[in-house]
């Protein structure tokens, strides 16, 4: 027989709904609202990067998981990659992919790009690069991903930078360029052996060639390569000022990922020389991803591209090697409470498909918190979470948008208690790297696919400066 405990908030909370939210007279009244139902207004100064809408309620949010965004550590970041990191002069592109790996791109552009020194950004696709303008962002944006042709108006008007990766691609995209009287302007992508976008293909084996040195064998593809690149870069309709490429087997430092990483710069700087002895060259060339300014910064270019590393996380599976391991710190933390405590007899089962049978009396905490908010399935019987500063076990399967946990160790729980599912609590630390070993995954996947019902809370100095809610944008 089970029995449960229900806290006191739900009573409270429809209460609340019931009357509208208060409004503040006097900006110290308005600085800081709290209510029980955990209900929470804070006052901010400027306007939505979203909507541009009044911020009164705007930084409103309901408490039921939510992710905390440490700027502090953001800015911290770019600094330990700009002084630390990378050659002195070399320019750095932001990667603000997937909504900046989960983290908000809108919210966080602004400040990589007025605070931080950043000289470029980068998307993935479209929709992605247009959300960065019309958050204000005015650096040049290039898009990593392919971008319809049909779509060179948008291109053109919003003043982005696009991928071109074929010349079969550059024709079209010139073609409705024309058409659309807009000129866009593109980075050329060479297919240094990764074989997904760019130009050129049918590499060697880099195996046998000297570091450093593009394969006799490649000469051809390197000649044919160019020639290509040169057909693409003439068409009416488009500039070109990047020429770019992508190495593939960089998060991890050994004999295997140096030579391959070598090769690929050879061929790349094989293309480019091939390209300059025409006369076209370019102000950006960039080669080095994440793992490439991590193990390899001494194949640095005009610029390098950085994503994960932003936001203090490897982009490597746990364990890999890696040149050196930068003191960084984790942007990210990921929260919830306890909604429910119930007491469950042994041999009763927990969740989802029997997948727990409880084998002594045990004190399960319901945490508002599942897959659907990013907390991976895979954290069944295998992960953990922290409450009150201690470890206690993920149990049963993780449900759609509830997870349970064994407290029965830790028997002062409470409801309403704070669970911190990736992140810190006292002393006590889970971190996207360890959470991404019970996920099977990177850390990186761990904070992207956290989803857009959850609100992200933005602090400095500790103090929440911004609340960005994707579903009611603060207003309930």
């Amino acid at each position: 027989m089970t029995t449960y405990t229900r806290g006191k908030y739900s009573t409270e909370m429809e209460n609340l709904m019931n009357h509208p939210l208060p409004a503040a007279d006097t900006a110290a009244e308005s600085e800081k609202i709290i209510f029980k139902t955990n209900v929470i207004s804070l006052k901010r100064a400027a306007l939505s990067p979203r909507t541009g809408r009044s911020a009164r309620h705007r930084d409103a949010y309901i408490e039921r998981t939510w992710a905390e965004i440490d700027l502090d550590c953001v800015i911290e970041s770019c600094r330990v990659i700009r002084e630390e990191m990378v050659p002195a002069g070399t320019k750095l592109m932001a990667v603000l992919k997937s909504d900046a790996y989960g983290h908000g791109a809108a919210c966080l552009a602004p400040i990589l790009e007025n605070e931080c020194g950043v000289d470029y950004f980068a998307v993935a696709c479209l929709s992605e690069a247009v959300e960065l303008r019309k958050s204000g962002v005015r650096l040049p944006i290039l898009i990593l991903g392919l971008t319809e042709s049909k779509y060179a108006g948008l291109l053109g008007r919003y003043h982005l930078t696009q991928t071109v990766g074929d010349f079969f691609y550059a024709k079209e995209l010139s073609d409705a360029a024309s058409l659309a009287g807009v000129t866009v302007n593109c980075h050329i992508k060479v297919n240094t052996g990764m074989n997904r976008l760019g130009f050129g293909g049918g590499w060697s084996d880099p195996s046998g060639a000297p570091d450093g040195m593009a394969d006799s064998d490649d000469t051809g593809i390197i000649a044919r390569t160019a020639r290509e690149i040169l057909a693409a870069v003439t068409l009416p309709g488009l500039t070109c000022d990047g020429l770019y490429s992508h190495l593939y087997n960089s998060l991890t430092y050994d004999e295997r990922s140096k030579k391959e990483c070598y090769a690929q710069h050879a061929r790349f700087t094989a293309v480019r020389d091939r390209l300059a002895s025409a006369g076209f060259t370019v102000p950006y060339c960039h080669l080095l991803n994440t793992g490439g300014v991590v193990n390899y910064p001494e194949l640095a270019m005009d610029m390098v591209r950085v994503g994960s590393l932003l936001w203090g996380l490897k982009g490597v599976s746990p364990g890999a090697v890696q040149r050196w391991n930068p003191p960084l710190r984790p942007a990210f933390q990921l929260k919830s409470r306890v909604a429910m405590l119930r007491d469950v007899a042994a041999g009763e089962c927990v969740g989802y498909s029997s997948n727990f049978i409880a084998d002594r009396p045990a004190k399960v905490a319901v945490v508002s918190c599942g897959y659907t908010d990013g907390y991976s399935r895979r954290n069944s019987n295998r992960g953990f979470v922290l409450i009150r500063g201690q470890r206690v076990p993920v149990i049963g399967n993780v449900c759609m948008d509830m997870l349970l946990a064994d407290v029965t160790d830790l028997p002062e729980t409470a409801v309403g208690d704070l669970v911190t599912l990736y992140g810190t609590d006292g002393e006590a630390e889970l971190s996207c790297g360890e959470a991404a070993i019970y996920a099977d995954t990177i850390e990186p996947e761990i904070t992207t696919v956290v989803s857009r019902r959850v609100p992200r809370l933005y602090l400095r100095s500790g103090n929440i400066v911004h609340v960005e809610d994707y579903l009611l944008d603060g207003v309930f």
